[in-house]
């Protein structure tokens, strides 16, 4: 792992401002929480809460999952959410940027936010381009489980020129991610950026991976399968062709189910 326990800094670093919007849950409550402070609390049910689900963010203030089905299942499992956003658009590779935090010292700062909350099990979401950042960061925390749909597994300038279709967006993420962070880390240090799975499988703590994909889609297919091998990653695959696998499942019905099957899953032993 690049990290070792001094990358993390003070274990009294918290997160300056936490928004709580469970008054109020709606998008532009959260969009202005998000603007604001990069992150937002919604209490799901009513102080009895001892789990926390993480989810992160995509692209252009895009939650990613339905906001009202994530609140119906934090009633229904249990969990209070915390939102984080990705405002640089370089998967939180640079740290949260509103925090003033390096990734190390945001992993340090959540995990103190979990403590303080009394959270006894922390589960992290994440979609597209947030299912990458809970990829990079759920190894860092102690994640009972971490559940990503279509996530980009590989960075190369090739891949996102394929998988992000206009040529702008992706000259942008490719300097946010691969020219400003991870070509100027040591070279024995840029191989642990480059592919997700080197995160997945140096997991601090046994943390289960669930991948969710629609197996009609070419380039996520080939994303997920660069995770298969790993014994603590399962893979879920639907009959579906796009990459906005939330968006049709929540307008299937499915969404819910989805979610609540995978947040009682039992961990995969390994062989």
């Amino acid at each position: 792992m690049v990290a070792s326990e001094d990358d993390f800094g003070s274990p009294n670093l918290v997160i300056p401002h936490v928004p709580d919007i469970s008054d109020r849950p709606t998008r532009d409550s959260l969009n202005k929480a998000v603007q604001q402070h990069q992150c937002a609390y919604l209490r799901c049910s009513h102080g009895e809460n001892p789990n926390l689900l993480i989810v992160f963010m995509t692209f252009f203030g895009k939650l990613g999952v339905d906001l009202l089905t994530l609140v119906q299942v934090g009633e229904s499992a249990k969990y209070d959410i915390l939102v984080i956003g990705d405002t640089r658009r370089d998967f939180l590779l640079q740290g949260v940027e509103k925090w003033d935090m390096s990734i190390f010292e945001s992993v340090a700062a959540i995990t103190r936010f979990a403590e303080d909350h009394d959270k006894e099990v922390i589960d992290v979401i994440g979609h597209s381009a947030g299912a990458i950042t809970a990829l990079t960061y759920a190894p860092l925390m102690k994640v009972r489980r971490c559940i990503v749909f279509e996530p980009r597994t590989l960075f190369s300038r090739e891949s996102m020129e394929l998988d992000f279709p206009f040529a702008d967006i992706a000259k942008n993420v490719y300097r946010l991610v691969l020219e400003d962070n991870v070509l100027k880390l040591p070279e024995d240090q840029r191989e642990q950026f480059l592919r997700a799975r080197n995160w997945v499988a140096q997991a601090r703590y046994d943390t289960q991976f669930q991948v969710h994909y629609a197996q009609g889609n070419m380039i996520s297919r080939a994303h997920a399968r660069d995770l298969s091998d790993l014994p603590n990653v399962t893979l879920h695959t639907y009959d579906y062709r796009k990459h906005n696998l939330t968006n049709y499942l929540h307008q299937e019905g499915q969404l819910a189910d989805v979610l609540l099957s995978a947040l009682s899953s039992e961990p995969v032993e390994a062989e």
